[in-house]
C-alpha cells in the first residue's frame, strides 16, 4: 500500500489494526477514534498519532500528497515515514505526548522525496490528544507546505535587491551628472540643496527596500527624514506605530526634509535651544494620516506673510495625490505645518 491512497477513510477503515501496537480499532481510545474521524473528514493536511511510541492511526487525502512516494505509513510509528526529519520533529512530538502544543511556522527541513533530496518548508502544530482524564492518547498533527511560497518570496526578494542596486546606482548618475554640470559652481546654494534632496530620497529608497518595498514603518520614516540634516535629540517625536505606502513615504521624506533644512538655516534648529515637536495619527476613517509640525525657541518671526520657505516644492510633491493637503504657516512662536496624507496611494 502506497502513501497515496485516493481514499483514506476506506484505507483506515480496512487496515489490520490488530497487528499493530495500537491493538484493534474497536478498543481504541474514545478521543482518539474522534480525532480520526475529524482529521479524515477536515480539507487541509492532518495525521493522527496514538500510544506512547507515535503510531500512525489515520491521515487524510489532503496529507497524503506531502508523503509523495514514502511508504503508507499507517500502524508505524510516524518518526519511521519521517526518519530525515527525527531530529526535529522527534523532541516536539514527545512535547506533545506530555501534554504540550508546538506550533511552528516556516519549518525548514531536508526531504528524501520522489526519489531525491529536497529542501522544504512547512507550517505545522503537534497537539495533544487528551482522554477524558485528561490524560494524552495520542497526537494530533496539522500543517501545510509552504514551499512554493517561500521559493517565490525569495525570488521576489532576489529581484527587489537588483532593483534596489539599479536605483542607487541611477541616484549616484544623477548625482554625479550635477556636479559635473555645475562643476564651475560648486559652492552653488541651489546645487547643495539639490544634492541634500537627492539623499533624501536615497535615504528613503533605502528603508524602503529593507522592509517590503512596498510599505514603510512611518516612525522610522520620520526619525530617518529629519536624521539626515539635523540631530534627533532637538526634536520631539509622538505617534502610533502606522505603515504607509512606498509613494506617499517618499513624498512625505522630502517634505520633512525641506522643512527640516528651513528650520536648521533660519528657524528653530537655527540656534542652540530650539525645538521641533514632531506628532502624527490615524484619521478617524483610518485611510489617513495627519502630521505635525511645530517650531519652537527659535528666531521670534517678524514678517509671518513671507512665502517661499519650501512651500513650492512641497505643493509640487502632494499635485496628483488624493486627499492631500498641506497648511504652511509662519507664526510669530516658529514655523508650523499641518499635512494630510493618504496612508495608501
Amino acid at each position: 500500500m502506497t502513501a497515496d491512497a485516493a481514499d483514506m477513510t476506506t484505507a483506515v477503515d480496512r487496515f489490520d489494526w490488530a497487528q499493530t501496537p495500537l491493538g484493534p480499532r474497536e478498543a481504541w481510545p474514545h478521543a482518539l477514534d474522534c480525532a480520526v474521524r475529524l482529521a479524515l473528514a477536515a480539507p487541509f493536511p492532518m495525521i493522527v498519532m496514538g500510544g506512547s511510541n507515535a503510531i500512525v492511526a489515520a491521515y487524510n487525502d489532503a496529507y497524503a500528497p506531502l508523503l509523495a512516494d514514502k511508504p503508507c505509513p499507517l500502524g508505524k510509528p510516524i518518526i519511521e515515514a519521517w526518519a530525515e526529519a527525527a531530529d526535529q520533529i522527534g523532541p516536539e512530538i514527545e512535547a506533545a505526548l506530555a501534554g504540550a502544543t508546538v506550533r511552528r511556522d516556516q519549518v525548514q527541513f531536508e526531504l528524501d522525496r520522489s526519489g531525491r533530496r529536497e529542501t522544504a518548508w512547512f507550517d505545522y502544530s503537534f497537539s495533544p490528544i487528551l482522554d477524558t482524564r485528561g490524560a494524552p492518547v495520542g497526537v494530533l498533527n496539522a500543517g501545510k507546505e509552504i514551499t512554493r511560497q517561500v521559493r517565490s518570496a525569495q525570488e521576489v526578494k532576489t529581484l527587489l535587491d537588483e532593483l534596489s542596486h539599479r536605483v542607487k546606482n541611477t541616484l549616484a548618475v544623477v548625482n554625479g551628472l550635477a556636479a559635473l554640470s555645475f562643476r564651475d559652481e560648486a559652492d552653488s546654494p541651489g546645487l547643495h540643496r539639490f544634492r541634500e534632496r537627492l539623499q533624501a530620497l536615497a535615504s528613503t529608497h533605502d528603508l524602503l527596500f529593507e522592509g517590503d518595498a512596498n510599505t514603510a514603518d512611518l516612525r522610522a520614516l520620520i526619525r530617518r527624514a529629519v536624521g539626515a540634516c539635523a540631530d534627533q535629540s532637538r526634536f520631539g517625536f509622538s505617534g502610533p506605530e502606522l505603515q504607509i505606502s512606498a509613494g506617499v513615504a517618499t513624498k512625505l521624506a522630502l517634505i520633512l526634509h525641506e522643512l527640516c533644512t528651513n528650520a536648521v538655516k533660519y528657524g528653530a534648529l537655527s540656534n542652540e535651544s530650539g525645538e521641533v515637536r514632531l506628532g502624527w495619527e490615524a484619521g478617524a476613517d483610518g485611510a489617513l494620516v495627519h502630521v505635525r509640525w511645530r517650531e519652537r525657541g527659535g528666531p521670534v518671526v517678524e514678517d509671518t506673510s513671507r512665502r517661499g520657505f519650501g512651500s513650492e516644492l512641497i505643493s509640487r510633491l502632494l499635485q496628483g495625490v488624493p486627499e492631500a493637503k498641506v497648511d504652511l504657516r509662519l507664526e510669530p512662536a516658529g514655523a508650523e505645518c499641518d499635512i494630510d496624507l493618504p496612508l495608501q496611494q
